[in-house]
């Protein structure tokens, strides 16, 4: 059942680094950059989150170092999204949806790492929502502006209930920790397409 976990989470691993990788690009396609500046804030934005989270758990060098496939995997869709983009931009709507689901990808392995690690309750919730979000604060301070998550819609308080409910389910309901690890990216996806769905924000005064 290790094996079976660990083969699980890499593949989401994966699934969330080539989401992410996408919604870097674009935003670097969006400010005209070349094709470095695309590949960079590709990868600043899928692997920035994990980065960070690793650097707070004392892991070092950070997992890419040792896993080359998130950095292929990155750029290979940096590129895909260099050469087509038109047609990415094209389905911004279906990006959304993308995006949430690499939210909810990588803010349940956050909190399964820290979990299993043996992090306090506080945190797993703190290192899930840095994985989550991290890698696209970064990317929106390289652009120059104000990172999308400090702004009033709701992404990170979706990332932060997710890990809250991944944590519940894990702690009172007897049931195999992929199951509750997807039921937690269910929640967390769920959350954020929500929110967009019937344009729910939070107050930004009071």
């Amino acid at each position: 059942m290790v094996i079976q976990l660990e083969t699980i989470v890499y593949i989401l691993d994966l699934v969330g680094t080539s989401i992410f990788a996408v919604t870097g690009a674009l935003a670097a396609i969006e400010k005209k950059m070349d094709i470095f500046g695309v590949s960079v804030l590709a990868l600043i934005t899928a692997l920035g989150g994990g980065t960070m989270r690793d650097l707070l758990i004392g892991v070092m060098p950070p997992f890419y170092f040792d896993q080359y496939s998130y950095l292929v995997v990155a750029l290979v869709t940096a590129l895909l999204v260099f050469m087509g983009h038109s047609l990415f931009q094209r389905q911004k709507k279906s990006l959304l949806i993308f995006d949430a689901l690499g939210l909810g990808v990588f803010t349940i392995i956050g909190a399964q790492k820290a979990m299993q690690i043996g992090y306090s309750f506080p945190a797993i919730i703190i290192l899930a929502m840095i994985t989550g979000i991290g890698g696209g604060m970064i990317r929106d301070i390289l652009r120059g502006e104000i990172p999308f998550v400090l702004q009033k819609e709701i992404y990170a308080l979706a990332s932060i209930l997710g890990a809250i409910g991944f944590f519940l389910i894990t702690r009172f309901i007897p049931i195999p920790i992929w199951i509750a690890m997807m039921v937690g990216i269910i929640c967390t996806v769920t959350l954020r397409l929500f929110s967009i769905r019937f344009k729910i924000n939070l107050p930004i005064r009071i």
